[in-house]
This record gives C-alpha cells, structure tokens and sequence, in this order.
C-alpha cells in the first residue's frame, strides 16, 4: 500500500511540475525545470518549483515587447552562448531589438552593428571593436566596456551606460 502512496505522489510532483512549466511558457517565460528529487519520499507536498533559466538570444520588432521581455525574465541571460553564434545573430537581425543580456563579446567585431535598442546589460564588450556603432536606445548597465573602441558609435540620451562610465569624446551624440 505504501509503494502505490509513494507512485502516486510521485506522479503528483511530475505533474505539478509540468504545469507550472507550461503556466510559465503560456506566460511568456522561458525556463527549463529544475531536475526534482522523486526518490525523496518525505516531499510530501509541493511549496515551490524552482527553474533555471536556459539561455537563449532573442530579436524584437519592437522596443516594448523586448522591454516586457526582459520584465517578465528577470534572470533571463546570453551567458554561455559562443561569440560567434552571437555575432551572426546580431548580423541576421538588422534593425530589431535584440536581447544580449550578458553576452560574452569580448573583442568582437562590432564595428557599424546596429544595437540600436539592445539590451546589453552585463555583456563583456571589453576590448570590442564598436566603431560606428549604432548604441542609441542601448542598455548598458553593468557591461564591461574596458578598452573597447568607441570612435564614432553613436548614442542617444536614452541610452545606459554603466555606472560611472565617462562617455568618450569621440562617440556622437543623436537625437
């Protein structure tokens, strides 16, 4: 009797488990559950299911469906995605509004990118080529910008930088 308990319950968390991944993708929300402990036969009741976030890039049409995006998954990342993936994301995406948040862009041919509404927080762009680029709209806070090439890239009052960055003369301030 007790091992048809213990099926049974276990059943239950797979479940419950299921529906709360399915709850968070009708929502927009892009997680990949948290393997559980089905062999802990003292859960006998189910207070939380905890997720991980699978890191994925993504590209908007439009500012504010990237903005409740990035809203709706704060724990949403870029980390752990390969540079070059990246980089030929950016290139198939011209003109949208792209999620980057936490990309590794160290060193990375930027220049002329349009990142034009990116959200680039906590992205290493140290020592990143972003000559020209287009940074208006952009969200940098928290990004490594440590010897990166600035020259030319273009910004706008809307766009973040890190806390204390000095904007370098020779970037051009847009309307």
């Amino acid at each position: 009797m007790q091992d048809k308990l213990n099926t049974i319950l276990d059943n239950q968390i797979k479940i419950m488990a299921e529906i709360q991944y399915i709850k968070g993708y009708l929502n927009g929300i892009d997680y990949i559950p948290k393997p559980l402990d089905f062999n802990n036969k003292e859960q006998d009741k189910i207070t939380e299911v905890e997720y991980k976030i699978q890191p994925k890039l993504m590209a908007f049409y439009t500012y504010s469906k990237r903005d409740d995006y990035v809203k709706n998954n704060p724990k949403a990342t870029c980390e752990g995605i390969d540079t070059k993936t990246i980089l030929d994301f950016i290139k198939n995406n011209i003109g949208k509004y792209l999620f980057l948040s936490g990309a590794d862009l160290n060193g990375a041919d930027l220049s002329d990118a349009n990142l034009r509404g990116a959200d680039l927080r906590y992205a290493n762009l140290s020592v990143a080529d972003l000559r020209y680029a287009n940074l208006s709209v952009a969200d940098l806070n928290g990004a490594n910008l440590s010897g990166a090439n600035l020259n030319g890239a273009k910004f706008n009052d809307k766009t973040k930088f890190p806390d204390g960055f000095i904007i370098p003369e020779t970037m051009i301030k847009i309307n």
